[in-house]
């Protein structure tokens, strides 16, 4: 068991693998087959910072409410 921590620890240390394992603890990594589209549908919106009218927002700010929300980005 103290090898596996020190693998990961230094795993841990690495951009990539960081983001891959925190991914994957947090359900980032879970993609469900919605058919042919971009690369993004059937997988979980990223916590963006927006920027509103009204100031700074965070995506999941707007989705704390549990209703649908559409986010026109252009």
């Amino acid at each position: 068991m103290k090898a596996v921590v020190e693998v990961v620890s230094v795993l841990a240390k690495m951009d990539e693998p960081r983001k891959y394992l925190g991914g994957m603890i947090h359900g980032l990594d879970i993609h469900y087959d919605l058919g042919e589209g971009h690369p993004l549908l059937g997988r979980r919106m990223p916590d963006l910072d927006l920027g509103n009218a009204d100031g700074p927002l965070r995506v999941f700010e707007l989705l704390h409410g549990a209703r649908p929300v559409l986010l026109n980005l252009g």
